[in-house]
């Protein structure tokens, strides 16, 4: 059953790549004039640098939304099962200097961590944070799994990495969520 993850594993990774790269372009490019004709339509329209913030923001929401559900996901679905993930995790890091018992229980922690991060980037409360946190996660998964000599998993992280990476560097329009009051509008 795992062994199937792992060999689609690169093809999940490209499809979040892809997808992280058309959010993130919502945060770099700028809309395109041609909405003039649209004016009518929307109050956001007659003034097109308030739509590309909109935008900005929108496409914020929704990928700190989907790194959210991702994390949250993950722990959900192996809360039920604890003892076996962290014992498997263990018996996986076997042939690394890695001791067993502090590879069980760091997998714990990874399951409680992913809890935390993911309710706090769904709701979009201390955002800064739970995305440093999730940084910090990725970077001892990423080792761990270089120690494996798992490199496809790696750079799969490495893509978690950058989305991570770009939502830090545009947490100015994080509007919508706790730490906003869930507004749209600037604070």
């Amino acid at each position: 059953m795992y062994a199937d993850k792992r060999d689609c594993s690169w093809l999940f990774g490209c499809l979040f790549l892809l997808n992280g790269v058309a959010l993130s372009g919502v945060l770099y490019f700028k809309p395109i004039q041609a909405r003039q004709y649209h004016q009518h339509k929307s109050t956001y329209m007659n003034h097109p640098e308030d739509a590309s913030s909109m935008d900005k923001r929108m496409g914020f929401a929704l990928l700190r939304l989907l790194l959210g559900v991702n994390m949250l996901g993950r722990s959900i679905v192996r809360l039920p099962e604890l003892q076996s993930f962290a014992g498997g995790m263990a018996d996986g890091f076997a042939d690394t200097f890695l001791p067993h018992t502090f590879v069980f229980i760091y997998a714990h922690v990874i399951v409680f961590t992913e809890t935390v991060i993911g309710v706090l980037l769904i709701l979009g409360w201390k955002t800064r944070w739970a995305l440093a946190a999730m940084g910090l996660l990725l970077a001892s998964l990423a080792f761990g799994v270089i120690l494996q000599q798992n490199f496809g998993t790696a750079a799969n992280i490495m893509i978690y990495g950058i989305a991570v990476c770009l939502l830090l560097f545009h947490t100015r329009y994080d509007h919508f969520g706790v730490d906003r009051g869930f507004s749209w509008k600037d604070s």
